[in-house]
C-alpha cells in the first residue's frame, strides 16, 4: 500500500501534477492537477526541491515556447511559475542538482538541431 506518490507528466503545452493516495496496485487511480497550460512544446520536466523548502518543484523545457522556466510549490500543491531563460532555442531536456557543490540548486538545460 501506498501512501503517497507524485508523478509528474509533461505533454505538448500541458505540465500536470498528479497524484496517488493510499490504494492497492490493482485499483490505482490518479488525480490531475495542472501546473500550468500555457507551455508550448514542453519536452522535459524534473521535479526538485529548488528552492531548498522540502517540497518538490518543477522545473521545465520547452522547445516550441524556448523557455527554461520552474514552477514554485507552494507547500499546498499550488504552483508560481519563474522564467529562468525566456530564450532558450531547441531546449530538449532539463535537469535540476548542485553542480558547483556550494549549497544551491543548478538547472542544466540542453538543446538538440
Amino acid at each position: 500500500m501506498f501512501t503517497r506518490k507524485h508523478t509528474f507528466i509533461i505533454g505538448l503545452s500541458l505540465i500536470s501534477l498528479f497524484l496517488l493516495s493510499g490504494q492497492i496496485l490493482a485499483d490505482i487511480e490518479f488525480t490531475q492537477h495542472d501546473i500550468t497550460t500555457n507551455f508550448t512544446g514542453a519536452s522535459a520536466c524534473q521535479a526538485f526541491d529548488i528552492d531548498g523548502d522540502d517540497d518538490l518543484d518543477v522545473v521545465g523545457v520547452a522547445i516550441v515556447l524556448g523557455d527554461v522556466t520552474w514552477w514554485e510549490n507552494d507547500g499546498a500543491g499550488d504552483f508560481e511559475e519563474h522564467t529562468i531563460d525566456d530564450n532558450f532555442t531547441n531546449g530538449i531536456c532539463v535537469h535540476a542538482t548542485d553542480v558547483d557543490i556550494d549549497g544551491d540548486v543548478d538547472v542544466i538545460a540542453g538543446t538538440g538541431g
